[in-house]
């Protein structure tokens, strides 16, 4: 036998023993994914797990919290390696793709958002001080470390909870729900994770939330912006509960536009509330310190009028600025309410157009006795010659 055919039957064997060693491999490496996915994210189970030449992807998913409250449900996750991890301590992973899920969004009390992303563990403190001490004697780094470059979440449907408005909670049932959020690290570090969220809200009327910007887990900073527009007013009792509304809605729109800056917990908002289209079961009672047909009258002349308000606060203490946001949005709204209908009164009394001014210094009637706002006409209605 000559060189070259030893060569060539040498060259077919170490081929056939590399392919019988990738196929055991193979064969065996949807186990010992299962087996690192288990360990890694608590509260995560599935029916199966399959492994191909450029991902991962996982069956009959299910994600639930300590509580047992199912989180996250799903017929599949689909999840791309990043091929960089070959050359680093940190386990990347390009992308996590979860098709049409059931999913559970909750704002804590605290003010807190949970989103239904499965979440690697991190070793308690505890755990940490007692790991490196154990890796500092084997003299060796075997810690846990993951990244991954994007989550998304396409088209899904569920529920959305905010029990930050206290009892009884906003409650919403949402469909067309797509997150995404990227930069994810376990453990933690401080990064800008970019934020897109946006859903519909189920309900008489069809709303829809947007939110988008950063957040940093780390030091509790960032910058968002939310939009909530067109919100069936009766479900969305919780944003506008105070002891100054007594009367039922039967209809009516809420919007709300968000900007926030926070840094270390501390934040400044910016938030413009707006109302339209608003309907009682029986016009007695109040509805945000106003009379009920006032307000009915009030929203149908003006449309959509809008509030502001400016807080500043601390996340720990996020009820103290709700508070304050509602208690300077009722103000601006009794006062509106209250000089429309005080108009309207003196109008169909009198007979005649008044211009009812600001504080600001605007003057009034032509005729000189108008200056001074509201005050300053009333009392040149009553002055006499």
């Amino acid at each position: 036998m000559d060189g070259t055919k030893k060569i060539g039957i040498i060259a077919g064997v170490v081929v056939l023993a590399l392919i019988t060693i990738m196929v055991i491999v193979y064969s065996n490496l949807s186990s010992i994914a299962q087996g690192v996915v288990e360990e890694q994210v608590p509260n995560l189970t599935f029916s199966d797990l399959d492994v191909g030449w450029n991902g991962i992807e996982l069956t009959g998913v299910k994600y639930i919290s300590a509580a047992g409250k199912v989180l996250l449900e799903s017929k599949s996750i689909k999840v791309k390696p990043s091929l960089s991890s070959i050359f680093g301590d940190t386990f990347k992973i390009s992308s996590v793709y979860i098709g049409e899920p059931y999913v559970y969004i909750e704002i804590k009390g605290d003010g807190e958002v949970v989103l239904p992303i499965p979440q690697p563990t991190a070793p308690e403190v505890g755990d940490t001080v007692q790991a490196e001490a154990a890796q500092a004697d084997e003299g060796e780094d075997e810690a846990f470390a993951l990244y991954i470059g994007k989550v998304e979440i396409d088209n899904g449907h569920g529920d959305f909870v905010d029990k930050s408005m206290g009892r009884p909670y906003a409650k919403f049932k949402i469909k067309d729900v797509n997150i995404k959020i990227g930069d994810i690290s376990v453990p933690s570090v401080s990064t800008e994770m970019p934020i897109e969220v946006s859903m519909k809200l189920e309900g008489p009327r069809e709303g829809s939330l947007e939110l988008s910007g950063w957040y940093d887990q780390v030091t509790d900073s960032g910058d968002l912006e939310m939009e909530l527009k067109d919100i069936f007013l009766p479900h969305a009792e919780p944003y506008y509960r105070s002891r100054s509304t007594t009367a039922r809605l039967s209809d009516g729109t809420l919007n709300i536009d968000m900007k926030l800056k926070m840094r270390d917990k501390n934040f400044n908002a910016n938030i413009k509330t707006t109302l339209g289209n608003i309907k009682f079961s029986n016009t007695s009672g109040k509805f945000m310190g106003a009379p009920a047909g006032s307000v009915k009258k009030y929203t149908e002349d003006n449309k959509l009028p809008g509030f502001t308000c400016e807080v500043q606060g601390n996340m720990d203490r996020i009820d103290q600025v709700r508070q304050s946001c509602l208690k300077q949005t009722t103000e601006q709204f009794i006062k509106s309410v209250g000089i429309t209908e005080l108009k309207g009164r003196l109008e169909k009394e009198l007979g005649k157009s008044l211009n009812l001014g600001g504080d600001d210094g605007d003057e009034g009637d032509k005729g000189g006795e108008g200056k001074g706002g509201l005050e300053g006409q009333l009392k040149g209605l009553f002055r006499r010659k």
